[in-house]
């Protein structure tokens, strides 16, 4: 502003009257956020000061030109100051309606860093209001020192518009083309290539890129950015039910494609743990069954030995023996009493013999007798003492022949019950054979590979460990922690997270956890969702904003269709001026694609140098009382004479955001100044060409024929 109006005074106060509407502006929409709960994202804060500075700079361009036209007319400060806001206030309105129309517009939209940009509103608003408010008071108070120290300068004549005109005049259809040939090819061929990876605003020096770049050369380009999936269910998740949906989740997770690894409560380490499915557990029980099995074949085996060893006939002609053994006893205890009862007899005679006669024959004899008489009473002692003993063993033989006969039967007995319990243990064998052969083949089974904790597993210290690591206070919220193959800025990480969404989704139908609430975190899901939101509103975008602008500029110039040719113009500049600038900063920094922040950012300013400059060619069409045709060339040639300075605000502004260094920030300025440079030499061009046509075309009659 000082280099243009050759001030010190003008740019002080119009500098303050855009730093006041900045300030105030920005509190007011951080009010909004605060109490309202409006939208509110990282970049409003730019946003702002990109509208307030340039609308600002706009606006105030125009209102101290026309200031200090009055002046120069020999005005006094206070005329020339009510004419002055007379001349801009119309135009101050009209980009004023549009550009808070179309900002309101984004309030529609459900995305929440689009809905932000309707708080823009309040910059245009107040920068507005600061311009017919600020800095008329100064203009007031310092009248004509306003521009001190105000250096005479000789007004230059810019003939630029006037050749463009003139050539667009001169051949439409040239013109038309020439702009089609030169432009066209870099509107048409640009591509929305843009990047939603945040690591691309940042400089390569942080700690941050260091370390992804790190884990990216060691492990798969997806560590650095899992995705964090919480579940949250209103029941406690430590019971078999959830875990085993849990389980499945995880595991079905695992085997998707573009995932590289998934860890949850079922899962810490990312591999199943054996012991705690059916089939490694089925497994330690048909071991211990098949040594139960064994044990029981050999239990069956040793009742049949016992059962061949108790040996009936035996025992029954062991008996047998013991009854003879007795009768034999009985014949002998009888015939030791007749042996004893003649040895008595035997001794009483010779006792009788002995007093009887006296002789000494009977005396020889009598010693003789004494003697056999001594022996036989030992004789008939022991005998007595061995018809004792026969007796007692009689009566022994007697009891054992009672007793074998009484175990005889009880052997009988035991014999089948030992052949019902070996009847009864083959069965069972049977049974537990039939049963190991269908737990094998379940073990084999695809229907074991499910997840069970027994009651001892969910107290085992391992799955406490688990439990507290991956679940919150309460046990009822969890997380499972996804790791992608891919990087967060792959193409196809967008679709691979719908894909998890999906899975997710479709798994838990039909299960405890069916009302359980799913929520998703991580880099990966977060540009996922910005791509979809923002890819999905594009269409809506650009028809709300052409929309506005176009309904807007019709009123304003009465013509629907000039109307069109301007905004087909401006829409063809800021398309070519997109693609330059994305092959300069694949240029500069080989960079090939925008980071999604440019478009939005970009909307701002452009929007802004668009509706400023075509509304005064709107209203300047309004108001002419010439014929079309008539109206262009002195009309664009004025309009022209403020081009140069146009030209130098918007590129001087520019060119201190790609001093900012913040490649959104940069690349928006990049395509501030191939806009600004395109849309100046090709407005003329094209709407003298196409206002000539529109004239020209309804005129033109075709020959007649010539009839014969």
């Amino acid at each position: 502003m000082g280099i243009l109006f050759k001030s010190l005074v003008a740019p002080i106060i119009s500098t303050l009257a855009i730093l006041m509407a900045y300030v105030v502006s920005l509190s007011i929409v951080n009010n909004l956020a605060v109490h309202l709960n409006f939208a509110y994202s990282e970049y409003t804060p730019l946003m702002v000061m990109l509208t307030t500075i340039l609308l600002g700079l706009m606006s105030h361009f125009v209102l101290l030109r026309q200031f200090r036209q009055q002046l120069e007319d020999g005005k006094p400060a206070n005329a020339a100051i009510k004419d002055s806001i007379r001349y801009v206030r119309y135009f101050l309105l009209v980009t004023g309606i549009t550009l808070g129309l179309t900002f309101a517009g984004f309030a529609l939209f459900k995305f929440s860093t689009l809905r932000a940009v309707a708080t823009l509103v309040v910059p245009v608003i107040l920068t507005i209001l600061a311009t017919l408010t600020v800095s008329p008071i100064f203009m007031n108070l310092l009248g004509e020192r306003f521009f001190w120290p105000a250096v005479a300068s000789e007004p230059h004549q810019h003939g630029f518009w006037n050749r463009m005109t003139r050539f667009g005049l001169w051949q439409p259809i040239v013109a038309i083309i020439a702009v089609l040939y030169f432009v066209g090819p870099f509107a048409y061929s640009y591509r929305n290539n843009l990047n939603f990876n945040a690591s691309n605003t940042l400089e390569s020096s942080q700690q941050s890129l260091t370390g992804m770049r790190v884990l990216n050369a060691h492990f798969t380009q997806g560590k650095a950015t899992p995705v964090t999936i919480y579940v949250k269910s209103s029941d406690r998740l430590d019971n078999e039910k959830s875990l085993l949906q849990l389980d499945n989740l995880t595991t079905k997770l695992q085997s998707m494609p573009g995932v590289s690894g998934v860890t949850s409560l079922t899962q810490p380490n990312g591999q199943p743990i054996a012991e705690n499915y059916v089939n490694s557990q089925l497994n330690d029980f048909t071991t211990e069954l098949k040594g139960a099995t064994d044990q029981l074949d050999d239990l069956t085996d040793s009742l049949k030995d016992d059962r061949t060893n108790l040996n009936q006939v035996k025992l029954s002609s062991d008996a047998d023996k013991i009854d003879s053994l007795a009768s034999r006893s009985s014949r002998l205890v009888s015939d030791t009493t007749t042996v004893h009862s003649q040895v008595d007899e035997i001794a009483g005679r010779a006792n009788v013999s002995q007093r009887r006669s006296a002789s000494k024959l009977v005396r020889r004899y009598q010693r003789l007798l004494n003697l056999i008489n001594t022996q036989l009473q030992t004789v008939s002692s022991n005998m007595r003492a061995l018809s004792d003993e026969l007796s007692q063993n009689q009566t022994d033989a007697s009891d054992v022949s009672s007793n074998v006969s009484s175990y005889t039967t009880q052997i009988k007995d035991v014999q089948n019950d030992l052949k019902k319990t070996t009847k009864s243990l083959s069965g069972l064998v049977k049974s537990y054979n039939d049963i190991y052969n269908y737990l094998s083949a379940l073990q084999a089974s695809d229907a074991a590979k499910i997840y069970y904790l027994t009651p001892e597993q969910l107290t085992s210290s391992q799955f406490q460990q688990s439990l507290m690591t991956n679940t919150s206070e309460n046990y009822k919220t969890t997380t499972l922690q996804v790791t992608l193959k891919d990087a967060a800025n792959a193409k196809n990480t967008a679709a691979t997270v719908q894909r998890l969404q999906d899975e997710v989704s479709t798994q838990l139908q039909g299960t405890s956890l069916k009302n359980a609430d799913v929520a998703y975190a991580g880099q990966p899901v977060v540009q996922s969702t910005v791509q979809s939101a923002l890819l999905s509103q594009i269409g809506w975008i650009a028809l709300l904003i052409v929309g506005v602008f176009f309904i807007v500029l019709a009123i304003v110039s009465r013509s629907v269709l000039q109307a069109f040719y301007w905004l087909l113009t401006f829409g063809l500049a800021a398309a070519a001026a997109t693609q330059l600038a994305q092959m300069m900063t694949a240029f500069l920094s080989g960079e090939t694609t925008f980071n999604w922040q440019v478009p939005l950012i970009a909307m701002v300013p452009i929007l802004i140098l668009g509706v400023t400059q075509l509304m005064q060619v709107a209203i300047n069409y309004r108001y002419n009382d010439l014929p079309f045709i008539d109206w262009l060339l002195p009309s664009l040639t004025e309009m022209g004479q403020t081009l140069r300075h146009r030209l130098f605000a918007v590129v001087a502004f520019s060119l201190g955001l790609l001093f900012t260094g913040y490649a959104p920030i940069v690349t928006v300025g990049w395509i501030m100044i191939f806009t600004v440079l395109i849309f100046n030499v090709i407005l003329p061009i094209l709407i003298a060409a196409f206002g000539k046509l529109t004239v020209t075309l309804p005129q033109h009659k075709p020959k007649s024929k010539h009839r014969a």
